[in-house]
């Protein structure tokens, strides 16, 4: 799962990856994002009932990472992945993010 959290205020988008790695991102269900720079962190499963998708120490199992999916904790929080995005209202929108295990 990847979660886009804007950087100024807004929902966060959320988009479950498929085993290639490639998603698309929803905000409240709907597909789609608005434009603007985001903070992005990736998690091992989809977000649980009451909790904010993306916000700093947030995770859908209440730990820094899901257990078995192999995400090193750093890229599992908005504030300690290090990944950022730009999406434009206009254009195509791809973004590429690359995790190492160290």
């Amino acid at each position: 799962m990847v979660i886009f959290k804007p950087k100024q205020s807004g929902p966060p988008a959320v988009g479950m990856t498929d085993t290639n790695g490639r998603f698309e991102l929803k905000t409240r269900e709907k597909p789609g994002l608005a434009a603007g720079e985001y903070k992005v962190c990736v998690e091992g499963s989809a977000p649980s009932p009451g909790g904010e998708a993306g916000e700093i120490g947030w995770s859908p199992s209440k730990k820094p990472q899901t257990p078995g999916t192999g995400i090193p904790v750093r890229y599992t929080n908005v504030a300690t992945s290090g990944f950022s995005a730009n999406v434009v209202a206009s254009g195509e929108n791809v973004f590429k993010f690359e995790m190492k295990s160290q």
